[in-house]
């Protein structure tokens, strides 16, 4: 029988959970724009920078970590790599995690 791959907003879901039963101060970041009803269209926020992690973590006297979720199989854009330079010379942790695993494997 052929195992299903879980879907990204899935794993964000269960990542999420854990963060939350963790007690971490987080937010989800939602960068796809709203739905504008009238004119039946997605309407982007000009003000939302390209390749923006799925998680931001707030972490005292650790800073701030963004998570960029990735299902098994998939990979950055070229927008979230160039967001990730930027996030880490802005002295941002950054990280592709695929898994609760994998956000425990780096200290949270």
């Amino acid at each position: 029988m052929k195992r299903l791959k879980m879907l990204e907003k899935d794993i964000q879901r269960q990542i999420c959970k854990y963060l939350q039963l963790k007690g971490y101060f987080f937010t989800r970041v939602n960068t796809i724009g709203l739905f504008d009803a009238k004119r039946g269209v997605r309407r982007k926020n000009p003000y939302i920078t390209k390749g923006m992690p799925d998680i931001l973590v707030f972490v005292p006297q650790k800073g701030i970590y963004g998570l960029e979720v990735k299902r098994e199989g998939a990979y950055q854009s070229p927008e979230q790599k160039h967001f990730e330079n930027m996030f880490d010379m802005a002295g941002g942790k950054y990280f592709v995690v695929r898994s609760i695993e994998d956000v425990q494997e780096i200290g949270l």
